[in-house]
């Protein structure tokens, strides 16, 4: 393997060929070795950075000041013929003076919409959510005991670790994990938390650049976050605008280095005006400037997704069994693969916070999971009760609604005649026993091949009568 030792990221990004090229020492020792593997490498580096694929982007959308075609050249897309989409890259598209914006669907926005219609059907409290209270110390507390599951950019155990390690005491330490919790900004976490903390002192890096930078990584703590402040670095300690900022975090995003060297000798000599010492500016361009725009993320983007997290995490603390169930029942309703396998986290969770679930039953549950009643330490009720929804796994939309307006059934045998054959079959009560809506006398499940046998008797008998074409409701009639 010619890329043995080769990190994964290097200054957050994959390495690139001439990198590789440059530090490789298998690949330096064989392209020395074998012209041929020299060969190989340069036809490589030839390649980097050409187009090898045609692809539309989800969720993007171009604006231009007039007509598109005018500016860039366009084409009908391939699976949807009827819109017109850019045969330019997304950088290259920038570069022509065209914006671009990322328009994304979160089904988090279904259960937060879902989760404020619940509690105004059950208490009458119109939650404005918009206007959440962004100090509300239940909320911090949530965030602080790392109980996370379900709130929106804090699902995953590393998130859940990070708020938690962080102390979230105000909505911009929410902002910053958002933010900080991404491949390179990473490493700056426990440095973040332990200064917030007063575990360790804040400082600047040198008094001589601590009055150009400090008010704007006060409210970090010292530490860089956000692109924002490089931007706003850039342009209090070297003198550069805000849009030569930008331009620097875009030439470390691209690695053109010439751009890269002629902002480094103007920060350096900006820096020197303001009376940093040369040294001292060189020193914080290599070690904070390049490296975190490269990787470091726009506060805008993160304080957007940090108040969406704060309103469900907000929702999760004050209505946990409404938020809870908003969950399942858009999980339910969605279409991904995975479903079934969140649905089982979000109950081991709901347990976790003391909602029991009533058991299955094939004419209490209904199409979505339901409230049936919330926990009341005063009355001595310490467990809310949630009833399950019939929608088991295996078991279609259709077939739920046709077991729903059908019932209720004494029996096997009025499931097996009331409900359509086209949208319950023996496939559907397979599921729904596995899934342990069928028991016996004492509550225990049913064996599933016994249940499956009985509905297949009776769907028999009813096949017979249809057959003969007797109109009647006694399947016995002769």
């Amino acid at each position: 393997d010619l890329t043995v030792g080769v990190p994964a990221v290097v200054e957050g990004h994959p390495p690139t060929v001439d990198w590789i090229m440059a530090n490789g020492k298998v690949l330096r020792e064989k392209m020395a070795e074998d012209p041929s593997v020299k060969e190989i490498a340069d036809m490589a580096l030839a390649l980097q950075g050409s187009i090898k694929s045609r692809g539309v982007h989800a969720s993007g959308v171009v604006i231009a000041p007039g007509p598109l075609w005018e500016t860039v050249a366009v084409c009908a897309d391939r699976t949807h013929p009827e819109e017109m989409v850019v045969q330019a890259s997304m950088e290259r598209t920038e570069d022509l003076g065209l914006i671009k914006f990322d328009v994304l669907a979160l089904a988090m926005l279904t259960v937060i919409a879902r989760t404020v219609k619940l509690v105004k059907e059950n208490y009458g409290i119109d939650v404005n959510i918009r206007k959440v209270n962004l100090n509300d110390k239940e909320t911090f507390q949530l965030y602080q005991s790392g109980q996370l599951v379900g709130v929106f950019q804090c699902e995953n155990a590393g998130m859940q670790k990070t708020m938690r390690l962080i102390g979230v005491d105000r909505f911009e330490d929410v902002v910053a994990g958002v933010a900080l919790y991404r491949p390179g900004p990473m490493a700056s976490i426990p440095e973040y938390a332990a200064r917030k903390k007063k575990e360790k002192r804040i400082d600047y890096f040198h008094p001589s650049i601590e009055p150009h930078v400090k008010p704007y990584l006060e409210t970090t703590y010292g530490v860089l976050t956000y692109q924002e402040q490089v931007m706003q670095i850039c342009n209090s300690l070297a003198g550069f605008s805000i849009g030569d900022g930008y331009a620097v975090i875009k030439a470390v995003g691209k690695k053109i280095q010439s751009l890269l060297d002629k902002y480094r000798s103007a920060f350096i000599s900006g820096c020197v005006k303001n009376n940093v010492p040369e040294n001292i500016a060189s020193q914080y361009w290599d070690k904070f400037i390049t490296p975190f725009a490269s990787y470091g993320f726009n506060k805008s983007h993160s304080a957007a997704y940090g108040f969406v997290s704060y309103q469900t995490a907000y929702l999760k603390a004050h209505y946990p069994e409404e938020f809870m169930i908003s969950h399942l029942n858009v999980f339910l309703d969605g279409k991904k693969g995975n479903k079934y396998e969140k649905i089982v986290e979000f109950e081991r969770e709901m347990q976790r916070m003391n909602m029991e679930f009533l058991p299955k039953s094939i004419n209490r549950c209904d199409f979505h999971y339901t409230i049936v009643s919330k926990k009341d330490k005063t009355q001595g009720v310490l467990k809310s009760q949630i009833r399950p929804s019939l929608r088991c796994k295996g078991i279609s939309a259709s077939a739920a609604r046709d077991i729903i307006k059908n019932r209720p059934y004494k029996d096997m045998s009025e499931l097996a005649f009331r409900t359509d054959p086209k949208c319950v079959d023996t496939t559907s009560i397979e599921a729904l026993a596995e899934a342990g809506f069928f028991r016996d006398e004492r509550g225990r499940k049913k064996k599933t091949d016994d249940v499956v046998n009985e509905f297949k008797v009776f769907r028999n008998d009813l096949k017979k009568v249809k057959n003969r074409g007797v109109e009647s409701d006694d399947v016995f009639a002769t």
